[in-house]
């Protein structure tokens, strides 16, 4: 083989591997997209029919108690309810949004395995010249099928 064989291969091999990468990058992109399109959509439902909810609520309360003694008390008790609802409404807002985990982490785990691979070719070789090519072997396709044997 030429030099110029093996530097075309070399450059098909990186634009392969870049376009792979660049496509699970898509992807993951995609996905967090939709889940943090998700997660907002789900929280402007959730707080236009808590909204309603509690106005409704407050409003029975507020007329129940309103010829009463009482009725400061349960304005106080609706105005506490309401920030105690908030305050954990807020904590399982905080909690959805965490639960996708790391985003782009598989992304960003094949860019590191590349680095250590490519940190490791850099290591000093031998004087030996040759090029071993290896590729993964699917475990799906029997030895027959792969032509082994």
């Amino acid at each position: 083989m030429s030099i110029r064989n093996d530097f075309t291969r070399l450059v098909n091999n990186f634009l392969a591997m870049g376009s792979t990468r660049a496509k699970l990058f898509a992807l993951e992109l995609a996905d967090e997209k939709q889940r943090w399109l998700n997660v907002i959509v789900l929280a402007i439902v959730v707080l236009l029919f808590a909204m309603l909810g509690l106005i409704m609520a407050s409003v029975a309360i507020t007329l129940f108690f309103w010829d009463t003694e009482y009725r400061w008390w349960a304005l106080f008790g609706v105005t506490a309810f309401h920030f105690v609802a908030a305050l954990i409404a807020y904590r399982c807002l905080l909690s959805g949004a965490r639960a996708g985990g790391a985003p782009f982490a598989k992304t960003r785990e094949t860019l590191c395995e590349d680095i250590q691979r490519f940190s490791q070719s850099n290591e000093p070789r031998s004087t030996s010249t040759a090029v071993v090519v290896v590729e993964p072997i699917d475990p799906s396709i029997r030895p027959t099928e792969r032509g082994d044997i």
